[in-house]
């Protein structure tokens, strides 16, 4: 995505919190300015004002120029809040996208799961400009090689992703999960199909004792910690119920 340095790079990520801006984003923009490519963020007014963007700014060599788009609906229920959501974001994208006036500019969907299936239907929100997605959430593969269930519409979800893949103006998309590459390495898209590392960074700063001590924590006890933004689609529920069928002194 970086070859050419005269291509504008816009980032296009309306969300601050969990993983949205840190890290994914942060490690993109720093190797992007490193490499000498102008780069924009499209992104809300409410991101704007998330503390993940004072790390923003903080940590890279400078400010990202700052586009403003209108922050998408909240997601519904159901099948059909999450197509009103998808179609509102598509929107939105798209609308913020023509204010960009470089022809050349390349679009970097940081988030291409929240708007997967409106633009397998609809195309691209950025017209004939060309574009990279990058996929935190695909799952449809996962009954095929056991894993667990696929989320909703297993199938339409593969041929919904597919097609994505296979338009015209995307150079390239990305997911964090090899398992994705492993099911699609037959399939005639797949070489559009990059794997990335999940880039969040562990950092031991205290020994073992030292961390549990400062938790009050057991000495010896087994722990199973979750982190991030903590809801149902976590998985956090299953969890749970797989903790009360484990031995006692699981924390």
């Amino acid at each position: 995505v970086a070859s050419d340095v005269y291509k504008r790079q816009v980032l296009v990520e309306p969300e601050a919190g969990g993983h949205h801006f840190v890290p994914y984003l942060l490690f993109l923009a720093q190797r992007l300015q490193a490499r000498g490519n102008p780069v924009t963020l499209m992104t809300t007014e409410g991101a704007t004002r998330h503390p993940a963007m004072q790390r923003l700014d903080r940590d890279l060599k400078q400010p990202l120029v700052r586009l403003l788009m209108r922050a998408p609906m909240e997601q519904g229920s159901g099948t059909l809040g999450l197509l009103r959501r998808q179609l509102d974001y598509w929107y939105a994208v798209r609308e913020s996208a023509r204010q960009v006036s470089d022809a050349d500019a390349i679009f970097v969907l940081m988030s291409a799961d929240a708007v997967d299936r409106i633009l397998a239907v609809l195309g691209s929100p950025f017209g004939r400009r060309c574009f990279v997605a990058l996929f935190i959430q695909a799952k449809f593969h996962w009954p095929a090689l056991g894993i667990g269930p696929g989320g909703r519409s297993v199938r339409l979800s593969g041929l919904a992703f597919r097609r994505v893949l296979a338009h015209p103006y995307l150079i390239a998309a990305a997911s964090i999960d090899a398992t994705l590459l492993e099911a699609m390495r037959t399939d005639p898209v797949a070489a559009r199909l990059h794997f990335i590392p999940d880039p969040g960074e562990i950092r031991c700063t205290l020994d073992r004792q030292a961390a549990r001590a400062a938790l009050a924590l057991p000495a010896a006890a087994y722990l199973v910690l979750v982190y991030g933004v903590i809801d149902e689609r976590k998985g956090v529920g299953d969890l749970l119920q797989a903790v009360a069928g484990m031995p006692a002194g699981l924390h």
